[in-house]
């Protein structure tokens, strides 16, 4: 992954060793900001991947991503140079002046600044955290950065995280702070980090804390609600146009993308589209929704015919993401290289479904143990006492984890606290590691995390968001035509009087367990659902443990075996963790011996 680096050692020659050991892909550099005996500050990037270097006499200043509300230069590194002097001015209370240029900084960033004078320097990253930042601190090391799979090769001794395994395969990814790697942590968003290399000390503290409990705009009209959201998203989708000249919209048939799609024509902006047909025909209504859209605006649309992934495909994203990214979305990584072209911007709808629906648990809800109880029901991936067997760990252990995160949240209101958890880990722990992984091979973006949107829609009435209501007014604002095209994933329009059924029996469904739910779809006899045990990943998966005998010390097989009906994205999230172990412990992958072969 590109991004920023920064390493420090107390011994030099351990510190030389260390950075002989970074690898970076074929068309990737490792660029040297600066570096002495015993720190290096750095980046490693493709050559359009933006990451600004700015220095002068007391300070050198690293800002990868963008901000896209402050595209002068000259003016935004006087303003850097500002924000370095009262972070690094210990008499002053910087947080209140912080939060306030986070929140006036629309972007997808992380920032370094670095004082000649006493080698200190500190990061900090936007206000959302949309670029994931690892993080460690050893006895005699540091280390901080963007590219999870350089950990191991820094750190040979590292471990890996057991209660991460266990919240990755409960929901498919690590909670709070947790990575897959012992003590390697994940940066919260809004974070300014301090390390001084004479003290070898490091202080973080959050700048902006998320609380979408108090609805700020619940006394407005829902009018003039609708009105302001329409104008922060032009300005959103305005804004990050603006940095390309090679736009581009990955277009589905859902409702978030279809959006951009119409703010780029409310701008007169134009926009190319592009989306993908899969081996399995999974997706064909979407392709045949994007057709429609695309021709409502007579834009060009790129349909990119994908195959069944291979094992090449997997091994690229294990060492693109290192298991932050599962495994099983290597099916997408052939779209990427068809349309990356000419220093591509691309656009996507993430973050829609996110921040315009009503998000709060369909019923009602008492105390923190009921509310466990209902995350898990909703968010799943193996049950809870699955991965108890399969890992050998107490389940007490998992739930009194899961219990703190959530009394951390500063809601009352178990409902609220449950969106928090949607935001804080499903959202920013796995939707923004997914897009960050595209990150790998063009910049991506989208105005739904621009904070002034981001911000003003999660204060909106969740009564006004219930049954896609708000979201429906919003898209019919930017294009009444666009909006009455079929959502590919209803088979109806956000316009339909049928609406409220079709959500009545959504409500109804939801509170079908997942086990009977799976074990309906296993009895058919035409489903692509369930593992197929012939197929090659399940043969690689088998030499994995031949090939890494610590496989056998965290994962009972023997349990596993027990699972009557394993789906294939199960097998895929645990063929995610066995891969990442497998080759921090190893150095090596089996995934190797499977390249030309499909996998699932």
């Amino acid at each position: 992954m590109p991004g920023l680096f920064f390493y420090f050692n107390k011994d030099k020659s351990e510190k030389k060793k260390a950075l002989e050991r970074i690898s970076t892909p074929e068309d990737f550099c490792f660029n040297e900001v600066f570096s002495d005996d015993n720190l290096t500050i750095g980046n490693i990037k493709y050559e359009c991947y933006p990451v600004e270097v700015f220095k002068n006499k007391k300070y050198i200043i690293t800002l990868e991503g963008c901000i896209y509300n402050k595209p002068d230069k000259i003016n935004l590194q006087k303003e850097l140079i500002e924000i370095a002097d009262f972070v690094f001015d210990e008499s002053t209370d910087n947080k209140q002046k912080l939060q306030s240029w986070l929140k006036d900084s629309d972007g997808d960033f992380v920032l370094s600044i670095f004082r000649n004078s006493d080698k200190k320097i500190f990061f900090l990253n936007d206000i959302l955290g949309r670029l994931p930042l690892y993080y460690f601190q050893g006895e005699n090391e540091f280390v901080l950065t963007r590219d999870f799979s350089q950990i191991p090769n820094l750190l040979p001794d590292v471990s890996i995280d057991k209660m991460a395994l266990a919240q990755t395969l409960l929901f498919g990814y690590a909670l709070g702070k947790r990575t897959l790697l012992n003590n390697i942590f994940c940066l919260d968003a809004a974070t300014l980090l301090v390390f001084d290399a004479n003290e070898f000390v490091v202080n973080s503290e959050n700048i902006n804390d998320l609380n979408f409990e108090n609805k700020e705009n619940i006394e407005k009209s829902t009018d003039d609600v609708n009105k302001n959201l329409y104008e922060y998203f032009l300005e959103a989708t305005k804004n990050r146009a603006e940095i390309s000249k090679n736009n581009l919209l990955s277009l589905s048939g859902g409702l978030d993308s279809r959006a951009i799609l119409s703010a780029f024509d409310n701008l007169k902006l134009p926009i190319k589209c592009a989306t993908y047909s899969d081996a399995d025909h999974l997706v064909e209504k979407d392709v045949e929704v994007a057709k429609q859209l695309a021709g409502i605006y007579n834009s060009e649309l790129e349909i990119v015919e994908l195959q069944k992934s291979k094992g090449k495909d997997v091994l690229e994203l294990l060492q693109i993401k290192m298991g932050m990214n599962y495994l099983g979305m290597s099916f997408i990584l052939p779209f990427f290289k068809k349309i990356n072209k000419n220093n591509l911007s691309c656009f996507t709808g993430d973050g829609g479904d996110k921040v315009l629906p009503d998000l709060r648990p369909n019923k009602n809800i008492s105390g923190i143990n009921n509310l466990i109880k209902y995350i898990i029901s909703q968010n799943k991936i193996f049950s809870l006492n699955d991965v108890v067997k399969i890992l050998h760990i107490d389940k007490n252990e998992i739930l009194e984890e899961l219990r703190k995160i959530l009394k951390s949240y500063p809601e009352k209101s178990m409902k609220q606290k449950y969106v928090h958890f949607l935001i804080s880990e499903r959202t920013m722990k796995w939707l923004f590691e997914g897009e960050d992984r595209n990150r790998n091979f063009f910049w991506s973006v989208s105005p739904y995390y621009s904070y002034k949107f981001f911000d003003y829609a999660m204060n909106c009435p969740d009564e006004m968001k219930k049954d896609y209501k708000l979201f429906r007014l919003f898209l019919e604002r930017l294009s009444p035509e666009m909006a009455a095209v079929n959502n590919a994933n209803w088979d109806i329009p956000v316009t339909s009087e049928k609406l409220k059924i079709f959500f009545l029996k959504n409500k109804i469904r939801s509170l079908i367990p997942q086990s009977i739910k799976k074990n309906i779809k296993s009895g058919f006899k035409k489903n692509n659902y369930l593992i197929n045990y012939k197929a090659a990943v399940v043969e690689c998966f088998g030499k994995q443990f031949k090939a890494c005998d610590y496989l056998n010390s965290v994962f009972n097989i023997d349990e596993l075996k027990k699972i009557k009906y394993l789906t294939e994205d199960e097998f895929y999230y645990l063929f995610t963790l066995t891969s990442v172990i497998e080759k921090t412990k190893t150095g090596k992958s089996s995934i190797r011996g499977f390249e030309d072969k499909i996998f699932i």
